[in-house]
């Protein structure tokens, strides 16, 4: 398995983590949860599953703020894409639930977009492991 960035994720992620200190702990806890589910099926069944395919579905997980003392439920969400395939993990967006920079949910058209983008990113064999 191994997992991806897409450009789209680096930007999101950099944009809600530049400057702002209630979000500081979003690496440590993206990583953690990679560390405690380290194989595709895992991190798939400890998801919500937005789409899915026969090999290509998208999912969200919520993770917890450590930082601003959050849950789940007040934390990030991370938007991915999974192929069953082969087995890897695209990071598709990531974005706070609470503070300066929150976000409620994708914008209409956004997950299609997220989608796009990460197609051409894989045609184009530039997506970056994370």
């Amino acid at each position: 398995m191994i997992i991806y960035q897409t450009t789209d994720y680096i930007y999101h992620k950099e944009k809600i983590t530049k400057k702002v200190k209630h979000y500081k702990c979003l690496d440590s806890q993206i990583e953690q949860f990679f560390k405690d589910h380290p194989n595709h099926d895992e991190i798939c069944a400890a998801s919500q599953p937005i789409r899915q395919g026969t090999n290509i579905s998208i999912f969200k997980k919520r993770l917890p703020n450590s930082t601003m003392n959050k849950g789940t439920r007040g934390g990030y969400r991370i938007i991915f894409l999974s192929n069953k395939k082969s087995g890897n993990i695209i990071l598709l967006s990531v974005y706070p639930k609470i503070g300066p920079k929150k976000k409620t949910d994708l914008e209409i058209g956004e997950l299609e977009k997220l989608i796009k983008n990460s197609f051409q990113e894989i045609a184009n064999k530039t997506l970056v492991e994370y």
